[in-house]
């Protein structure tokens, strides 16, 4: 077995690695925000170097430098409904 493949790990195992359910590493994959990830077939494997990048890059000292961390891709995604100007915006004076 080569270095590169003791390196990989199935879903399950990476979830267990870093301690998030293989459903929050597979929403991650669909959404965007998570470790990166090989596709191998239909399987989806993670490289155990760019999980520990993953866990370094999310790293924070208190729950107030969580709160200022930028915002992962799907918080960028929140839809934003544009104000209508008009008759609704002239009763709201």
């Amino acid at each position: 077995m080569s270095e590169q493949t003791s390196n990989a790990l199935s879903r399950p195992d990476a979830a267990g690695y870093i301690g998030v359910s293989p459903h929050t590493l597979a929403t991650w994959a669909t959404r965007g925000g998570g470790p990166p990830f090989c596709r191998v077939g239909r399987r989806c494997v993670y490289l155990r170097g760019d999980l520990d990048a993953f866990l370094a890059a999310h790293r924070v000292t208190s729950t107030a430098a969580a709160t200022e961390a930028p915002p992962t891709a799907a918080e960028q995604r929140v839809n934003v409904t544009p104000i209508r100007k008009g008759r609704a915006s002239r009763r709201a004076r």
